[in-house]
């Protein structure tokens, strides 16, 4: 992984989602999720995204500790708007 490269990791297990979630609303919440980052981050870093039952941290991992800060808060701060 060089310092440009990020890889999400977004939780895939609907429980995660809440315990009426089902997989439809995972996969359209992670598509919106998905998008978001995208549209927020892909002109400054080269984006991979893994859908998983457990990430691993935070989910978001890279060799550039300020790209995973940056990125982990901003999800943080925005994931609700994915809903």
């Amino acid at each position: 992984m060089n310092k440009n490269e990020v890889l999400i990791q977004l939780p895939s297990d609907p429980s995660y989602w809440g315990s009426t979630a089902t997989q439809a609303d995972v996969s359209r919440i992670l598509d919106n999720l998905q998008s978001m980052i995208r549209a927020q981050f892909a002109g400054y870093f080269d984006l991979t995204f893994e859908r998983t039952a457990t990430p691993r941290g935070s989910g978001v991992h890279s060799d550039d500790s300020d790209a995973v800060e940056l990125i982990s808060e901003w999800i943080s701060d925005n994931w609700t708007a994915a809903l």
